[in-house]
């Protein structure tokens, strides 16, 4: 009897080892392309222009302003997010309209700019790195 179960449960371990060893196979291999997330990201949009030359802060907030200042005049907040880390390297501009009179909040409105011309940016929607950084 005992060597009967025991030779019964071997393919139950088989199976469950291999299922188990390709998971973590999975995992670790999405952890370690998720670690290039930025750079995945980057290769799967072409279109997106090399970082050429840095641009003076204070020239970039002045061309995010008048950018805001020309889309949302009225809007009740305005935040810029500045090109200064690898995984930021557009600036960003978000703002909230005012409130409806009827006391709901302002819609939300958000646009990717060229730092140095102003120019609004567009990328194709890509999974990319970030896909494989949320599989991990």
């Amino acid at each position: 009897m005992k060597a009967a179960f025991r030779q019964s449960m071997a393919w139950l371990h088989t199976w469950c080892g291999l299922l188990v060893g390709w998971v973590l196979f999975f995992m670790f291999l999405t952890g370690t392309a998720g670690y290039f997330d930025v750079e995945i990201d980057r290769w799967m949009q072409p279109e997106r222009p090399l970082l050429v030359a840095e641009v003076p802060i204070a020239d970039a907030i002045a061309v995010a302003l008048r950018k805001l200042e020309s889309k949302a005049p009225e809007a009740e907040r305005w935040f810029i997010s500045l090109p200064v880390t690898r995984d930021n390297l557009d600036m960003r501009i978000f703002w909230r309209e005012q409130p409806a009179p009827d006391g709901r909040r302002g819609k939300n409105g958000k646009m990717s700019l060229d730092a140095a011309t102003g120019e609004p940016v567009v990328y194709r929607d890509t999974g990319g790195g970030q896909l494989l950084y949320r599989m991990h």
